[in-house]
């Protein structure tokens, strides 16, 4: 995670950009754009201050040192949830990882609908797995995302959350958090879908400047 924003309760994460290895085409220009469509600045302490925002860096924010605080790990899995990805999922959040106050992991499911079982969904967040909105389609090209509609856009997400709801069992309250298909955010009429639907927090958009760490 490298930077926080708020948006009327809307908390936006940006990703480390480890998702262009796996060869699919980021449009990096389209995530340099801000809520108003200009070019976000660069982000220094003047600019970015807590609560709502902190740049991201060696140094651990209110003057801190590193080994003061814990290492943080966020786990996610995109796309659909089934018995080809199970296994190895349930290896990992068996409780033979563990972390060090004894709890076991959790991980967050960004879900798709197609090919996804919806059975596991539900087992899933009966283990206390956060379960978050990934589209109904994830369709293809991947400009799809860049230029859809905002009805488009209310389409796939608010279908999602609906389908979650209805065959994966889980309450509407809970599915708090939307990751775009291939990470490619729709500008104002994405976040404008996003805030009607009630989501408290967006994770699609990466950033290559920061490798170390």
């Amino acid at each position: 995670m490298i930077r926080l924003h708020t948006m009327s309760g809307l908390v936006v994460t940006l990703l480390a950009c480890v998702y262009g290895a796996a060869g699919r085409s980021i449009d990096t220009e389209r995530r340099s754009l801000n809520f108003t469509g200009g070019a976000l600045e660069t982000c220094t302490a003047e600019n970015c201050k807590l609560p709502s925002c902190f740049c991201s860096g060696t140094s651990p924010p209110g003057g801190l040192s590193p080994s003061e605080i814990p290492q943080i790990v966020m786990l996610t899995f995109d796309d659909s949830v089934n018995s080809q990805v199970m296994g190895f999922q349930k290896e990992i959040l068996s409780g033979k990882y563990r972390n060090p106050n004894g709890c076991g992991m959790t991980a967050t499911f960004f879900v798709s609908h197609q090919y996804t079982d919806y059975y596991d969904v539900q087992l899933l967040h009966s283990q206390g797995n956060d379960i978050a909105d990934h589209s109904i389609t994830h369709r293809t090209p991947t400009t799809w995302w860049a230029t859809a509609t905002e009805e488009e856009w209310h389409n796939e997400v608010g279908g999602q959350k609906t389908i979650l709801e209805l065959f994966g069992n889980v309450p509407r309250s809970d599915i708090r958090g939307f990751r775009a298909p291939f990470l490619q955010t729709g500008g104002d009429r994405e976040f404008n879908v996003l805030k009607e639907l009630e989501f408290e927090y967006e994770s699609s958009m990466p950033t290559c400047k920061f490798r170390d760490p």
